[in-house]
């Protein structure tokens, strides 16, 4: 994976972004129909 965002070539860089990303999906996926989720970043 090259992160070209912040000029780095390196194969690792986007590594935690990804992995974050799907925690957050595998999360998601145990709720049901009628959950609502409430979500900030910043």
């Amino acid at each position: 994976m090259s992160a070209k965002f912040n000029e780095a070539s390196e194969s690792e860089v986007g590594k935690p972004l990804l992995e974050g990303i799907q925690a957050i999906q595998q999360s998601l996926k145990q709720l049901d129909e009628g959950s609502v989720v409430i979500s900030s970043i910043g």
